[in-house]
Parts: C-alpha cells; structure tokens; sequence
C-alpha cells in the first residue's frame, strides 16, 4: 500500500506531465518547410529556416516576364529603391512561427501584387497541403488559400 504522501507526489508528478502535454505536442508540429505551390499555379514558394523562425521566397513563377518581355520587378513596393528588385527570388514570408494552435504558424506576408503586408496563419493539414489565410484591414478582411507541395 502506498503511503499517503507518496500518492500525492505521485498525482502531483501526473498533474505535471499532462500539464505539459500541449507544449510538447505543440512542439511535434510539422514544419511547412519545403516548395509550396498556391492554387494559382501561378508560382511557387520555399518555406525555409531563417535566423530562429522560417521565411517563404518565391523560387518558380509561371509567368516572369512582363508584355514587354522584361523581368517582372517589385513596382509596387513602398520603398522607391527596391522598385527594381525582381520577384523571383523575392522573400515574401518573414517571421513564420509556431502558435500555441496545433498545426498553426504565424507570420507576415508581402504581397508584390500590391506592395503590401499583411498578417498570415498557416495550417499545416497534411505532409502534401497547407493552407494561408492572410488578413488585412485590422485582421478584419481574411482571405484563405490552399497550397500543395510541389513535385520535385
């Protein structure tokens, strides 16, 4: 028979362990590291480790090119000097990190379409899927996207 004491540091011991269960499962996320192509097939996105978070740079774009047949650049960027800065291989995704949601990162997004940034959540729903909701406007206008991995 267990003396009372010892039954109560062992609740205590249990207590603690599930106590730490959701920052430890947490922790077991998956990474969305990898190619990742939006529903667009527009282009693809690199989700790599930067620094003690991840960033996401565009690696493939469908369409490079502008009617003149000129390397698009980021013309909408609020910074004038980095106007000329072309897309492909622009870092879009900064900052990408772990929420205490399972499965969901959050981070900051630019949009070269618009020149600008917005906050992101990304679910990771399977090995081969993620989806980006990006929000604007005070996180008051959401949209939400669905990526795959893409073949390599």
């Amino acid at each position: 028979m267990m003396p009372r004491v010892s039954r109560w540091i062992a609740v205590g011991l249990v207590g603690l362990v599930l106590a730490a269960w959701p920052a430890a499962a947490n922790d077991a996320v998956p990474a969305p590291y990898g190619t990742w192509m939006p529903e667009d097939e527009e282009s693809m996105v690199e989700i790599y480790e930067c620094g003690e978070a991840m960033c996401g740079r565009v690696v493939w774009m469908l369409e490079g090119r502008d009617e003149n047949g000129e390397i698009l650049t980021d013309i909408y960027n609020p910074d004038p000097a980095l106007r000329s800065v072309p897309v492909l291989g622009l870092e879009i995704m900064t900052d990408i990190r772990p929420t205490d949601e399972d499965k969901v990162w959050q981070g900051r997004v630019y949009n070269p379409k618009d020149g600008r940034t917005y906050d992101f959540w990304l679910t990771v729903k399977s090995e081969q899927q993620i989806t980006i909701q990006g929000c604007g406007l005070y996180n008051l206008v959401c949209q939400t996207h669905t990526w795959n991995r893409a073949e390599s």
